[in-house]
């Protein structure tokens, strides 16, 4: 898969200010190496707000999520707080299959170890 990387790079001028410049580049990538993470996308939710928020999101996220899938990228659903929900169901016990990765260090929180 060919994707567009963008990020941010603290630059200097002449004179000593500073500022965050974005920079792209394109990169390849094998879809085995890839997966979205989803994160608390309901089918409902208590808060009246955070429906509202998320129907404006999901067509555009729907089309996205099934272009990857079809490719063979990783969907990771990951619900912040109804996790034990989950516990015991096909798709919890193969996500907890995976090997883990160390994320790299600009990612990791300070006070984070990589992963055992």
């Amino acid at each position: 898969m060919k994707l567009r990387r963008r990020h941010r790079v603290l630059e200097f001028d002449e004179e000593g200010y500073s500022d965050w410049r974005v920079r792209e580049e394109n990169q390849e990538i094998s879809p085995d190496n890839l997966a979205i993470i989803l994160c608390d996308v309901w089918d409902n939710h208590w808060c009246r707000g955070a429906n509202e928020r998320l129907a404006a999101l999901l067509p555009r996220m729907a089309g996205t999520v099934s272009a990857a899938r079809e490719k063979g990228v990783g969907i990771i659903h990951a619900p912040s707080d109804t996790i034990d929900y989950y516990a015991g169901t096909p798709a919890r016990v193969r996500i907890q299959s995976l090997p883990r990765s160390t994320p790299p260090a600009e990612v990791r929180r300070d006070n984070q170890p990589p992963p055992q």
